[in-house]
């Protein structure tokens, strides 16, 4: 999300928060709304392994399928954005 956004807007966004990247992709790109459920759900994993508590953070193989999912589908969506035809747009000046 960092590098779409500074493809984007020019401007480096500060910080690892998943949701509040993806708020200022919605901006620029009103697609991205469809990412933000995703972006809170891996956000909070985030949080987590950064930060963990004294309580493991238990995940089913389903769960870490589910959010593994999540991850290279919303990867594979920027990645479409950046990428056309395989190669790196040209960047303007």
């Amino acid at each position: 999300l960092k590098g779409y956004l500074l493809f984007r807007t020019g401007r480096h966004f500060d910080g690892h928060n998943l949701t509040y990247l993806c708020r200022q992709a919605v901006q620029a790109d009103e697609r991205f709304t469809e990412w933000l459920d995703e972006s809170a759900a891996l956000n909070n994993l985030y949080i987590e392994t950064r930060y963990p508590t004294d309580l493991p953070l238990d995940l089913s193989e389903r769960q870490v399928r589910r959010y593994l999912r999540m991850a290279e589908d919303m990867f594979a969506a920027i990645r479409k954005e950046l990428y056309e035809g395989g190669q790196p747009h040209r960047i303007k000046r």
